[in-house]
């Protein structure tokens, strides 16, 4: 506190004595510059009498010329001194419009002894004494021609004395005006150096009471923001910490101790309610993930019997395919029913990516698998009664046959009874015999061909039942899949509601539902890629149960954590 009085004393003082330095050069360089100014016009006005006279007394032109530019520059070099002079002192009206020599004599102690040039009498302002030199001057000028030696010389003389006069008249104005400022300017700063020193005790003083007064508030709220602070560090949030009033440092480091105790307050209630929450979503977590373990079990189980299935399937498929391929040489019609067959086993190798719709796909691939084989099975039925109508019109044929034979044999007999007139019809005879001859041998042919479609159709009857069977033994097989499969797919959604926080292992189990869908999805390249495909899905299926025993054990961890957070909330008080 010493130490800013000394200071602000200091200051004060050297600022005083800048601003009395910066007052006294300003004048001087007023006042100097003004005189210097008067003195070298004075020094220009006699030059320019001194070429008067030698433009006077001039005898060559040389000279005259000279002369002539000497006066007429030196002239003009007078009148721009005196209104440089002028100029500077008009910046003080005072000194330029008011101040008098009679002012200015009495104010620089002139006595009628010691006032020889009779100042003390004198009214003359500094206007009146410019413009009397002014007259004066241009009356020096104009009364007299030197270089044609017109005019009034004597006049010319005369005006010039008293164009002295008055610059003498003009200097001893600006000296004694100089001496008033010093005088005023020294009185003046020696007042405002005493009102400063009053002026900085009263500030001093006044600094003095609102420091004490700053000190004692800055005390009480420091005060009262270590009493908030100490009970926030005792744990102490039942008590009602206190305010400081006012918008300063101190009042708001109070005011944020204050808000500090109201935002530690909610944030242990938010906790306390979340860890209670946890705890919560724990024990659903744990129960949800028992139950998708045992349901995936009994997936596994399912799965193993799908591909004992799918295998025999594949078996039943394949001696199919290979009957059908032996019909389709014998009757082209088969051929569409074949492709059908293909299409159907395309269909059911097209299964879906993700675990609920390739259950679906492969539960519609199998419905669309036992209609193809309907369909081959109402062909196989079709054409066994189209061959037996074959073989009824084949013995029809053969019987024609047989009676075109015995007709051309009479016709031969008939023509050969006709002699020559009978020539012709017995070539006709004989063509139809041979006609009759090569119908027996295309119905032997077809009555070949009927034999060995008659011994497919049989075969294809007898593998018939078989694949019927497997079929539908397969069918009951994937429907109870896809409900084991809508039943883990609903286990899985209450998880994914109950452990929103849990996503990377929502991710690693959705990763191995995908291995799933993708194991069941192998079983759409060939009858015999499904039965592996099935092994690989349960084998995905195991390591979803591996996943929900590895989600239970964080469960566990994630109870102890919440009971861990509780009994760290318990050694507050709020």
């Amino acid at each position: 506190m010493l130490l800013l009085i000394a200071i602000l004393l200091f200051g004060m003082g050297k600022m005083t004595s800048v601003v009395e330095n910066s007052m006294e050069n300003v004048l001087y360089n007023r006042v100097y510059i003004a005189n210097t100014n008067i003195i070298n016009g004075e020094r220009d006005m006699y030059q320019a009498l001194v070429a008067a006279m030698e433009l006077h007394d001039a005898i060559t032109t040389e000279d005259v010329e000279d002369n002539r530019h000497g006066y007429e520059v030196n002239y003009q070099q007078m009148w721009d001194h005196l209104d440089t002079a002028v100029a500077l002192i008009k910046e003080d009206p005072k000194a330029y419009s008011e101040y008098t020599l009679q002012y200015l004599a009495k104010a620089n102690g002139f006595t009628p002894e010691t006032d020889g040039d009779g100042y003390l009498t004198d009214t003359r302002k500094f206007t009146d004494l410019v413009q009397q030199f002014s007259d004066e001057y241009t009356a020096f000028y104009n009364s007299f021609d030197p270089e044609t030696n017109t005019g009034d010389y004597a006049a010319h003389i005369a005006h010039f004395d008293n164009c002295e006069e008055y610059v003498n008249n003009i200097k001893d104005f600006i000296d004694m005006y100089a001496v008033l400022m010093l005088d005023g300017l020294s009185n003046n700063n020696s007042k405002n150096l005493v009102k400063a020193f009053v002026y900085a005790a009263i500030l001093i003083a006044i600094v003095v009471v609102l420091f004490i007064f700053t000190v004692r508030g800055i005390l009480k709220g420091i005060r009262i923001s270590k009493t908030n602070i100490l009970e926030l560090a005792a744990k102490n949030l039942t008590y009602d910490p206190q305010n400081v009033k006012g918008n300063d440092e101190i009042a708001q480091m109070a005011d944020a101790t204050v808000n500090l105790f109201k935002s530690q307050n909610d944030i242990l209630h938010l906790i306390n309610q979340s860890s209670d929450k946890i705890s919560e979503a724990s024990e659903s977590l744990n129960k949800s993930s028992d139950d998708v373990k045992n349901t995936t079990g009994q997936i596994t189980v399912a799965i193993n019997d799908i591909a004992e299935k799918i295998s025999e399937q594949a078996t039943e498929t394949n001696e199919a395919s290979e009957q059908t391929k032996i019909l389709g040489e014998i009757v082209i019609a088969s051929n569409e029913t074949a492709e059908n067959l293909a299409n159907v086993s395309k269909e059911i190798e097209a299964v879906t990516k993700d675990g609920m719709e390739v259950v679906d796909q492969l539960q519609r691939d199998t419905k669309a698998n036992d209609d193809a084989f309907q369909r081959i099975f109402d062909a196989i039925d079709a054409m066994t009664e189209s061959a037996s109508k074959i073989g009824e019109t084949s013995h029809l044929i053969s019987d024609i046959a047989s009676q075109t034979n015995l007709l051309s044999l009479n016709a031969s007999i008939e023509a050969a009874r006709a002699g020559e007139m009978g020539r012709g019809f017995a070539v006709v005879a004989d063509e139809i015999r041979a006609l009759a001859a090569q119908s027996a041998d295309a119905v032997n042919t077809i009555d070949s061909m009927l034999a060995e479609l008659s011994s497919c159709v049989e075969q294809a009857s007898e593998q018939r039942v078989q694949v019927q069977e497997a079929v539908k033994t397969q069918t009951e097989s994937v429907f109870a899949t896809g409900e084991k499969y809508r039943l883990i797919v609903d286990k899985v959604g209450v998880i994914n509601k109950e452990i929103n926080s849990l996503d990377s292992l929502s991710q690693e189990m959705d990763k191995s539902c995908k291995v799933v869908v993708e194991a069941v999805k192998s079983l759409s390249d060939s009858a015999e890629d499904c039965a592996a495909g099935s092994e690989e899905t349960s084998a995905s299926a195991s390591f979803v149960q591996d996943s929900v025993e590895s989600i239970t054990k964080i469960s566990a961890n994630t109870q102890v954590l919440a009971d861990d957070l509780k009994a760290l909330l318990q050694e507050f008080r709020f």
